[in-house]
């Protein structure tokens, strides 16, 4: 249930369940040790599903906590599969800005394990991260030609999940490469399959990128609506995640265009709730944003007060 929930973009209710399974291992260990011959190890799994969740809910130390304990788990038991899912997991956290580091460290040992034992979902899943940080840092040929393989693999395997996140993914990095039309193709493609499935937990982020893009083809208005957008469903499903990231990107165009004030307003309540996760990028890139923001604001409020 936590998981289903948690790719359907209700995370709130997704932490709960996922929560509450922890507690269920925690006083039944036999019965989990049991299940565990016929696939994963629900506690592991568990622990790798509420990582990202916490992330989304806009606590990444919290995140990277979960994540250690999950990978530790299943590399302690030498169970392969739940260590592979786990790795894999860690790698996904790293393509949304937690610990991009040792996330690519952690796909190339996914990819290695999943190769040894034969583990055909946990390879393609790994295999398209490594492809996203390579797209990410520096390398987007490279990386669209690795996540594109991985998506027609897991097609080919009947694998439909994260669908919505493998295409955003992929149109961040057509984009690094100066081609917003075949970005947008891509971002609507993924906006129709999370209409189509329910699939909701990256749409924040497909609109926010979305905008990005129509802002480079110089559709302002439509661009400013899908920022708009973006922070309305990330508001709605309290993704504080996604929402520090729609909120920055919108704050930086009215920098933009002179709009300071405005963008300090809309920035500062959003990086204000944060008390964790200081040294990431996404909230360096906020603060850095918003310290100029106030800088500037400054004599504009000054002038309206005089």
């Amino acid at each position: 249930m936590g998981q289903t929930l948690h790719l359907m973009g209700a995370l709130v209710d997704a932490r709960v369940h996922l929560e509450r399974t922890l507690d269920l291992c925690a006083v039944n260990q036999e019965a989990i040790a049991a299940y565990r011959r016929f696939g994963t190890d629900d506690q592991s799994n568990a622990l790798s599903f509420l990582a990202p969740t916490l992330l989304l809910l806009g606590y990444p130390e919290q995140c990277v906590a979960a994540a250690g304990q999950a990978v530790s788990r299943a590399q302690a038991m030498g169970h392969a599969y739940s260590t592979a899912l786990a790795l894999s997991h860690v790698a996904f956290l790293g393509t949304v800005g937690c610990d991009p580091e040792r996330a690519a460290a952690y796909a190339d040992e996914a990819i290695a394990l999943s190769m040894e034992h034969r583990l055909t979902s946990p390879a393609h899943r790994a295999r398209f991260f490594r492809g996203a940080l390579l797209a990410q840092n520096g390398d987007p040929q490279r990386g669209i030609e690795l996540m594109r393989n991985a998506i027609a693999a897991a097609e080919a395997n009947a694998e439909r999940n994260r669908r919505t996140l493998y295409l955003c993914h992929l149109a961040s990095a057509h984009a690094s490469l100066g081609q917003p039309e075949v970005s947008l193709d891509l971002l609507d493609q993924a906006i129709q399959t999370a209409e189509i499935t329910s699939e909701r937990f990256f749409e924040a982020e497909l609109y926010r990128l979305r905008g990005e893009m129509l802002f480079t083809l110089g559709k302002k208005g439509e661009a400013e609506a899908g920022l708009r957008r973006a922070l309305t469903i990330a508001q709605q499903q309290q993704t504080r995640w996604w929402e520090l990231r729609a909120a920055t990107s919108l704050a930086k165009h009215w920098h933009e265009e002179g709009r300071y004030v405005e963008a300090c307003s809309l920035l500062q309540p959003v990086y204000g709730w944060f008390v964790e996760g200081f040294d990431t990028t996404d909230l360096k890139d906020a603060k850095a944003l918003l310290d100029e923001l106030r800088d500037l604001s400054g004599p504009q409020n000054q002038a309206r007060r005089g």
